[in-house]
């Protein structure tokens, strides 16, 4: 928990790093509203269409499909949430994790990846981001959301470190082996599980995320 309340305090005070956070932070709010904010939609219309004929109160009519998709947006904001981390955060959060290592420590390794070789990566990630994901969603229909809270931030925490460990040439699945090493992930992990399944909040903390799992990376290998 200690590394994400650095990253969040380093995020809102370090002017270094905000020059680097800025546009990656706004391609994320864009596209989780774009994708939570349709599925919502299309709950929104399904379920107008279900009580059209109905003969329910004006009120009712126009209420209640919105406080329902309102609902259903809160259901699937934690699962689309770290569903795109698991696809963009190796790619999108590159540049803001080296320079915290700069920042923060003078020196930051950056080992050449090819693009196949990153992009074979984030594929090996999907089918243990889905499954969470879907998980995370069923948990939430029945009302025991928070129940995920920890396995979800294990994806998130594989994911927001994932940059620290492919600058160093370390790839998912010895990434899995020495994030389970370091005392103090489980919790990061449990910690961001928390904010993940917050909508707006997950957003607002999403670099400081990004740069608590790089201290964190940096502190545990010693380079």
């Amino acid at each position: 928990m200690e590394y994400l309340f650095r990253g969040v305090r380093l995020s809102l005070k370090d002017p270094e790093l905000r020059k680097y956070l800025i546009k990656p932070f706004f391609w994320s709010i864009f596209l989780y509203l774009c994708v939570s904010l349709s599925i919502t939609w299309m709950v929104s219309a399904w379920i107008t269409d279900l009580i059209a004929g109905w003969q329910l109160p004006g009120w009712v009519e126009f209420l209640g499909p919105r406080l329902l998709a309102f609902l259903a947006w809160s259901f699937v904001a934690g699962p689309v949430f770290f569903g795109l981390n698991a696809v963009l955060s190796s790619f999108m959060w590159s540049d803001l994790s080296y320079r915290t290592e700069i920042d923060q420590y003078g020196s930051a390794p950056r080992v050449k990846n090819t693009v196949g070789a990153e992009l074979g990566d984030s594929v090996a990630r999907l089918p243990r981001s889905l499954g969470v994901s879907f998980l995370s969603l069923v948990l939430g229909l029945v009302g025991l959301g928070w129940v995920s809270a920890y396995p979800v931030g294990r994806v998130c925490l594989l994911d927001f470190t994932a940059p620290a460990y492919l600058r160093r040439g370390i790839f998912f699945g010895e990434q899995k082996v020495r994030v389970s090493l370091i005392p103090r992930s489980k919790g990061f992990a449990l910690a961001c599980g928390v904010v993940s399944l917050v909508p707006l909040l997950n957003l607002l903390c999403l670099p400081g995320a990004v740069i608590g799992a790089t201290l964190m990376v940096r502190e545990s290998e010693g380079r």
